[in-house]
């Protein structure tokens, strides 16, 4: 995995989650659009994705927290 570039990594990221949850969701699973992505993201990490969210991403979080 860590030899795909990061556009490719977060490409199939995105569409396996997708395509996980939707299939989880024809089978009824409860939680299914929850549960098909991070089964997604535990295998990508565990095969050695080198995906990481940029801290500017949260910044947002602080400033509504402070108010």
């Amino acid at each position: 995995m860590a030899s795909l570039s990061l556009r490719a990594q977060w490409i199939v990221l995105l569409s396996a989650s997708v395509l996980s949850g939707a299939l989880l969701q024809i089978f009824h699973v409860p939680a299914a659009l929850l549960l098909g992505p991070m089964i997604v993201g535990v295998v990508m990490g565990l095969s050695g994705a080198t995906l990481r969210i940029d801290k500017r991403f949260f910044c947002w979080r602080r400033r509504f927290w402070a108010a």
